[in-house]
């Protein structure tokens, strides 16, 4: 573990055993703690996967794992659309191939109880349920499609920098 994914993961742990949302430090609770950068949609399932699974870092990264495997899925099903099934594998192999640039690879931000999983698992998973809600003219799904976006966007502010505008080009 590294320092955010610890200061993350007491917001995980204060949730799990305490039943507070925030984190503890020497100063006592800090509730809503913005240190953490992380969301609800990334904070809860931990706590959850802490609680059933115990104190360790499987149970502290399963949550990431998961969520990875949902980016992917995700990826797989916007490619399958845009393109058909043969280049949509091509397109996640190739994601997860890719090799890391300054450390940072879908596999590396995969594995690490981080909020950049939940993030992008949410928000292309939000891109894949607009595709379908587009396609069906289903108000309910394009609903569906936006707040899924927003718990990802929710779970790294910052990924609202370069999101909101590119939904608003296209």
């Amino acid at each position: 573990l590294w320092f955010d994914e610890g200061y993350k993961l007491n917001a995980a742990f204060t949730v799990a055993q305490d039943g507070l949302y925030g984190t503890y430090t020497v100063n006592g609770y800090v509730p809503f703690d913005p240190g953490t950068s992380g969301g609800p949609a990334d904070i809860l399932p931990t706590a959850l996967a802490l609680k059933l699974f115990g104190n360790s870092i499987f149970a502290a990264r399963l949550t990431s794992v998961l969520y990875t495997l949902l980016a992917a899925f995700s990826f797989y099903q916007i490619g399958r659309y845009l393109w058909g099934e043969v280049i949509a594998l091509f397109c996640v192999l190739l994601i997860i191939a890719v090799p890391p640039v300054d450390q940072v690879s879908f596999i590396l931000m995969g594995r690490q109880s981080l909020s950049e999983a939940a993030t992008l698992s949410l928000s292309v998973l939000g891109i894949w349920v607009l595709i379908y809600a587009w396609r069906a003219h289903s108000l309910s799904r394009s609903i569906l499609s936006g707040l899924l976006m927003g718990l990802g966007i929710l779970s790294k502010t910052q990924l609202g920098i370069g999101l909101i505008p590119a939904l608003f080009v296209v």
